[in-house]
């Protein structure tokens, strides 16, 4: 899920930005920015292995307050909107480097030497199959209902798969 989700900030940057007015001439430069952004999260990731509910909560909560934040950045639009938007971005931003720095980081402890690589390939094969399953839907979403509401639909469906995915956790606890 939250494969998908990082996948989806990164297809959304380009339409987001040209819905908001954003020359493509600043495309690079702008993404560039979160780039760097993504570079400094992925060395601070061992702040992320303290925060209950462990890493995985921490990057749905970080993607939905992106989608979130991405959202009111196209509602409001204008120069304020672009800003709001480009910090939703960098958030993204942050949640990308965590992503796969603590993916990297629970296969290695699940997955001995010999299989290692095997597991992180079909994590990522997995992850694209769903992302090339729900992509065409975004797109339909955006297209049919505009941008500011798919990223709201999409920063609240995330919350709520997170907060599911948590209390399901906090069961199978007490069940052990």
């Amino acid at each position: 899920m939250v494969f998908v989700v990082v996948r989806i900030g990164f297809w959304s940057f380009q339409p987001i930005l040209s819905h908001l007015g954003i020359e493509t001439k600043w495309f690079g430069a702008l993404f560039c920015l979160t780039l760097f952004v993504t570079l400094y999260a992925a060395l601070r990731i061992e702040w992320m292995q303290r925060v209950q509910g462990g890493p995985w909560v921490v990057l749905g909560v970080l993607c939905s307050i992106c989608f979130l934040t991405i959202g009111l950045g196209v509602a409001t639009g204008g120069t304020l909107g672009f800003l709001v938007a480009m910090l939703g971005f960098l958030v993204h931003a942050v949640a990308f480097g965590l992503y796969d720095s603590a993916t990297r980081r629970s296969i290695n402890d699940m997955a001995d030497g010999s299989v290692r690589a095997s597991a992180m390939m079909v994590v990522s094969m997995i992850g694209n199959l769903g992302f090339a399953a729900f992509a065409p839907i975004f797109g339909y979403l955006i297209e049919r209902i505009g941008h500011a509401p798919t990223m709201f639909g999409i920063g609240l469906v995330t919350i709520g798969l997170i907060a599911g995915c948590v209390r399901w956790q906090a069961r199978s606890r007490t069940l052990e």
